[in-house]
C-alpha cells in the first residue's frame, strides 16, 4: 500500500529529478508566489528527502543574501559593534563592580591611602589601633599575628567635645611586631602608607633598644620604593609614659641615632672585608653578591660618610627620607580619660572636672622632641594630618 505525502512548498514548480536551487540575487528579489502547491509522492521517501533538502538550502540562501546586504552597508556595521561595545560597558560597571566600590584602605587599593601602626612585640602598636577604633582597649589585647585594618575617624582638634571641629576619616592599619613574620607585612603595606608610625616601648627602651634600632633600620629605613623615595613622614612614638620608668622622647633619639650609625658602619665595614677576588669566577660572583647586599643595606641607607653621624634631623635636611618625628604616648592614659568622659557623660556632667586634665595631656599633641603626653594625641594628630594629603 502506497502513502501519500503532501508537502506544501512556495515554489512555482518543482521536478524531483530535476531541480534549480535559487542564487543569492534570487533569494534578494525574492517574493512569495501568490498560489501554493501540492506535491504527492507515492511512497517514494527519496522525493521527500528532496524537498527538504530543497527547502532548507533555499532558507540558508536567503540568511546569506540578507548578510552579504548588511556588508553593503558599513555604518549598519559601525552601528552594531558600537552598541555591543557600551553593552559590555555597561554590564561591567552594574554586574562586576557591584558592591566592590574601593573603599578607603580596601585590600585590592594600590593607592597611598593608609597610616601604618608599627614597632616591636609589646611596643603598643595594636593597643593605639584598638583606642583609634574602639575609644577604649576593651579586655585588653595580645599579640598580633595578622594585620589589623579598619577605617576611624579622628578629630583634627584636641578635643572631641567639640562638635563643630573637622573630623578627617583615617585608614588605619596595624602590623605584627614578630620579627618572623613581620617582613611580608611589610611588603604589603607600606606601598600604601601615606605616614608611618613607628611604636617603642619606652619602659624596655634601655635593654632592647639594639633590636629596635635594626626593626626599624631593616623594614623601613632603606626602604627606598616605599619609604624614602615617596618622602614618606616617620612618626616615632615612645609609648608608656604613664610607667615612671619610661625613657623620655629625646633619649630615644639621640640613642637611635647612636645604634643606626653603628649597624651602618659596622655592615659596611664587615662587607668590605668579605669582598675579595682571586680571579675565580666563583669568587668573582660571590663579590657581586656582597656589592648587592651592600647596596641595599648600607647604601639604601643613603646617607654619606661626609655628612658625619647619621641624625634624623639631617636625614630630612638632605633629603634622604622624609620628615621624622618624635612624641611621647600612652595608650592606657588614653583609655582611662575615655572611661573618665564616659563616666561624666552618663552622670550628666558636661565632663568639665575632667577638662583640665585632658587638656594638659593634650600638651603633648603636637608631634616634637619633646615628652610629658599622656595620651595619644600626637598620634592622632600626625594621622589627621597626613591622611588629609
Amino acid at each position: 500500500m502506497f502513502r501519500k505525502y503532501v508537502i506544501k512548498a512556495e515554489m512555482s514548480s518543482f521536478s524531483s529529478s530535476s531541480s534549480s536551487f535559487p542564487s543569492s540575487e534570487d533569494a534578494q528579489n525574492h517574493h512569495p508566489p501568490s498560489e501554493e502547491k501540492e506535491f504527492a509522492f507515492d511512497g517514494d521517501d527519496g522525493n521527500v528527502l528532496d524537498a527538504i533538502l530543497h527547502r532548507v538550502d533555499f532558507i540558508w540562501e536567503r540568511t546569506r543574501a540578507k548578510v552579504e546586504d548588511v556588508y553593503h552597508h558599513p555604518e549598519l556595521i559601525v552601528l552594531v559593534l558600537f552598541s555591543l561595545v557600551l553593552a559590555h560597558f555597561i554590564a561591567g560597571r552594574i554586574f562586576f563592580n557591584k558592591g566592590k566600590e574601593r573603599k578607603i584602605g580596601s585590600k585590592n587599593s594600590k593607592k597611598r591611602d593608609s597610616i601604618v601602626l608599627c614597632g616591636q612585640d609589646g611596643a603598643g602598636s595594636t593597643s593605639a589601633y584598638l583606642l583609634l577604633k574602639n575609644k577604649s582597649l576593651g579586655l585588653g589585647t595580645v599579640t598580633s599575628s595578622i594585620e589589623n585594618e579598619s577605617e576611624v575617624e579622628i578629630c583634627v582638634s584636641s578635643s572631641d567635645r567639640d562638635a563643630k571641629e573637622k573630623r578627617v576619616k583615617v585608614n588605619v592599619v596595624d602590623v605584627p611586631g614578630h620579627a618572623k613574620i613581620r617582613n611580608r607585612f611589610y611588603e604589603r603595606f607600606l606601598p600604601r602608607a601615606k605616614g608611618i608610625v613607628f611604636f617603642v616601648d619606652g619602659v624596655e627602651f634601655s635593654t632592647n633598644k639594639r633590636d629596635v634600632a635594626d626593626h626599624l633600620y631593616n623594614e623601613i629605613l632603606i626602604d627606598y620604593d616605599n619609604v624614602r623615595r615617596k618622602r614618606i613622614p616617620i612618626l616615632i612614638a615612645c609609648n608608656k609614659t604613664d610607667k615612671e620608668a619610661c625613657s623620655p622622647a629625646t633619649f630615644v633619639k639621640k640613642r637611635l641615632e647612636s645604634e643606626i650609625e653603628m649597624i651602618r658602619t659596622t655592615r659596611d665595614v664587615m662587607l668590605k672585608d668579605a669582598q675579595f677576588d682571586d680571579g675565580s669566577r666563583k669568587a668573582k660572583k660571590r663579590a657581586k653578591e656582597i656589592e648587592k647586599k651592600r647596596e641595599r643595606e648600607v647604601t639604601g641607607l643613603g646617607w654619606k660618610d661626609e655628612w658625619g653621624k647619621f641624625s634624623f634631623d639631617k636625614a630630612a635636611e638632605m633629603k634622604t627620607h622624609g620628615r621624622f618625628l618624635f612624641c611621647a604616648c600612652s595608650c592606657v592614659g588614653e583609655d582611662r580619660e575615655w572611661k573618665l568622659k564616659k563616666e561624666a557623660e552618663e552622670k550628666g556632667d558636661d565632663g568639665s572636672d575632667n577638662n583640665g586634665d585632658t587638656n594638659n595631656s593634650s600638651g603633648g599633641d603636637k608631634t616634637s622632641n619633646s615628652g610629658g603626653s599622656r595620651n595619644l594625641s600626637a598620634v592622632k594628630a600626625f594621622a589627621a594630618e597626613h591622611a588629609g594629603r
